[in-house]
């Protein structure tokens, strides 16, 4: 047996209607022809195998198609109603064509069912939803796909699933009644014009025998209106098939709705592929949009040959689930869909949004393409998720009252996530971990975020994992890592976000501490990375002086010299250290320290200061306990720009601890900014570096 696999070039993912009408052709087929039709994605068009031929695959469709009999006497401009088009159901209940045998039983059995109810208009409420039970009960299976797809039957009332809009139609255009005039088009009038539009639908061939008509939400580019043509404006003429194969297809969706997650709260339903708007990761769509639009529909695509009945069953049965939930949005989907690809064969999806536009018009506008690999780092955002915290802050970040600033935070914060579950660079881990870190600094500069009851809780630390997978090997992040896991280890427990925002001193689960001791902690501006460095080792030798305790300037994570060395001579991207360092805070300690490179040629300043600056002290033991450097004074020197008159002292200092300072009389470079060497000498480095340091800037002559 002969296998013809036809190309249907009029069948693109997008705009949704291509996708729907490719959905239909194979339906059809499958159903009413060959039964072991197979159809995929390749290209950006849809590709069908089948026995038929191109000839005899037109025929079907002019010839032999049967109509599913898509009727909606629920709805006001049905047709079934006094003041109703009826051009379309008259049509059909005047044709004698076999074809249509079940729509015209269809028709009557409706009509008689509103007379023996006695309505005279469009029942509303509870008549409504009786009406609707009693047209499932009454009508035949291929009529109920239509109600199955449109209205979803629930203990609660019924649900309407946003692909068919409100219950099969968009505000005044009815899908039922318009999909019957456009069936009257295309079986009843010139089958040469026909056969033209029907070619023109399926293999994009050159047809201009349209006639003016509504194209609904499904293709937005062919809605007419302002440079729609050549001239300032134009109509919308659209091709009769399209409507009627797009119809066809959203029919797999059928019988589609589900309930959530048992552990989901509440007796919410959820369509397959269907969630909440959001507006990040489009492009196209703002936090505006997500409160005006209907829903989000991710069609997937798949480039393995599948039958029809293969093809249902993913669509009636496309749940993601991220964690132990259904997914509520479009975030939540993109988190999922890479395990939900990877289960059903899915290679990628688009993702559409019923958006308001053009005034009050709902159109299906594609928003983005997520393609589906392997993506472990995903897996990350379970951090962020505990006691609910993700969902809490994307909260926080929306409504009419939030301030613009906030706002953009948190669209950063979205878009940052959404790359991350498509991308698993380190540097898509990095934006995740800036854009986090940017929000954390915006709800420690506002006490009401913080609020007990209503606020935003200190966010739940994430695994060490974050680090490792964020390491690109680069300068900046070697820096901003060692900057993040500084912590005292021996008298007195300061992490580094102390310094970001007011927190409690607790080794457990910390919270937020509006007191003057944390208050004071919190230098950290996130305006300048070197005066903020600056000051966060100003606080912490304060602190060590203060308790009487070593200098806390030990971290989980050593900088390489080499990185130090790059940082004294402006070589790095500071903004980025320190978008870094305030997300990178958050993580657990890792204990893993960067390989140590070679380094440039480090300031001599920087040789003789930082070995004095390191926590055990410095010299022998038995010296040091009577000669205890006092850093802070050192840093002051620095700070006020007399670096010169702090070398000295740290040499003589050095000296009395008995260590050999034969270059007492060296002068720094002119060029060195006091206020970078500052910042650098809070880098926690390893006790190898410190002793490299120390044999550069106190060399033992005699020895050597």
């Amino acid at each position: 047996m002969t296998i013809y696999e036809h190309v249907l070039e009029g069948c693109a993912p997008v705009p949704l209607a291509g996708y729907l009408k490719a959905l239909g052709v194979f339906r059809l087929v499958a159903e009413q022809e060959d039964e072991n039709a197979h159809g995929f994605w390749c290209d950006e068009r849809f590709v069908l195998q089948t026995t038929l031929n191109e000839e005899r695959l037109v025929r079907f469709f002019i010839e032999r198609w049967r109509p599913t009999p898509v009727v909606a006497p629920w709805n006001g401009g049905s047709g079934f109603w006094p003041k109703d088009n009826r051009e379309g159901i008259d049509a059909i209940m005047a044709s004698n064509a076999p074809r249509f045998d079940g729509y015209r039983e269809s028709i009557r059995l409706c009509k008689a069912l509103i007379a023996e109810k006695q309505f005279s208009e469009v029942p509303k409420q509870e008549d409504k939803t009786g009406f609707i039970n009693l047209l499932r009960a009454r009508l035949s299976g291929e009529a109920c796909r239509w109600l199955d797809g449109a209205i979803a039957l629930t203990m609660e009332g019924p649900r309407y699933p946003p692909v068919l809009g409100t219950g099969g139609n968009d505000g005044r255009l009815d899908f039922s009644n318009n999909y019957m005039r456009q069936l009257m088009k295309v079986t009843q009038g010139e089958s040469d014009v026909s056969r033209e539009a029907l070619r023109a639908a399926l293999f994009s061939e050159p047809s201009a025998n349209f006639e003016k008509g509504a194209v609904g939400q499904f293709a937005p580019g062919n809605a007419g209106g302002a440079n729609a043509s050549t001239g300032f404006e134009g109509k919308s003429r659209p091709n009769p098939w399209d409507f009627a194969l797009t119809v066809e297809g959203t029919l797999i969706f059928a019988s589609a709705a589900v309930r959530r997650h048992a552990q989901d709260r509440g007796d919410a339903f959820a369509f397959p592929f269907t969630t909440r708007t959001v507006g990040a990761g489009t492009g196209v769509a703002a936090f505006a949009d997500e409160s005006d639009s209907r829903a989000e529909f991710w069609t997937p695509l798949w480039s393995r040959a599948a039958t029809l009945g293969e093809v249902e069953h993913l669509m009636s049965e496309g749940r993601a689930v991220v964690k132990d939930r259904t997914a509520r949005d479009g975030f939540d989907f993109a988190r999922a869909a890479a395990q939900l690809g990877f289960a059903s064969g899915i290679d990628s999806f688009i993702r559409h949004g019923f958006l308001m536009r053009n005034g009050k018009n709902y159109f299906a506008t594609p928003l983005n393409r997520m393609r589906i690999k392997e993506n472990p780092k995903t897996s990350l955002m379970r951090d962020l998720d505990r006691r609910g915290w993700l969902s809490r802050a994307r909260r926080t970040v929306r409504g009419e009252t939030v301030p613009p600033s906030l706002g953009k935070i948190g669209r950063n914060l979205d878009e940052a996530l959404f790359r991350l579950t498509g991308d698993g660079s380190a540097e898509s881990v990095q934006e995740a971990l800036m854009a986090f870190g940017a929000l954390m600094l915006e709800v420690a500069r506002r006490p009401k975020l913080r609020d007990a009851k209503d606020g935003l809780r200190p966010p739940p630390f994430l695994s060490k994992e974050w680090t490792e997978a964020a390491d690109d090997g680069s300068h900046e992040f070697a820096l901003a890592a060692s900057l993040a896991s500084l912590d005292a280890t021996g008298d007195i427990r300061l992490p580094f976000r102390r310094h970001l925002a007011p927190l409690n001193g607790s080794k457990g689960r910390e919270s937020w501490a509006d007191t003057t001791e944390a208050q004071v902690l919190a230098v950290w501006t996130g305006r300048n990375l070197v005066r903020d460095t600056a000051l966060v080792l100003e606080r912490r030798l304060i602190e060590a002086q203060r308790e009487k305790a070593e200098l806390p300037l030990r971290g989980w994570r050593a900088a390489p010299l080499a990185s130090v060395a790059a940082f004294l001579a402006g070589q790095t991207d500071d903004a980025r250290i320190a978008a870094l360092a305030v997300g990178l805070a958050w993580c657990r300690a890792g204990g893993h320290t960067n390989p140590v490179r070679r380094e440039d040629a480090l300031p001599f300043a920087y040789a003789a200061l930082k070995p004095l600056l390191a926590p055990e002290g410095v010299g022998p033991a038995e010296v040091n306990e009577k000669k205890r450097v006092d850093p802070l004074s050192l840093v002051r020197l620095i700070r006020a720009g007399r670096v010169g008159d702090a070398i000295r002292h740290a040499q003589i200092v050095a000296q009395g601890a008995g260590l050999p300072a034969p270059f007492i009389k060296r002068e720094p470079a002119a060029s060195l900014d006091p206020d970078r060497l500052t910042a650098a000498l809070l880098f926690p480095i390893a006790p190898g570096a410190y002793a490299r340091l120390t044999e550069r800037a106190y060399p033992d002559l005699q020895k050597e």
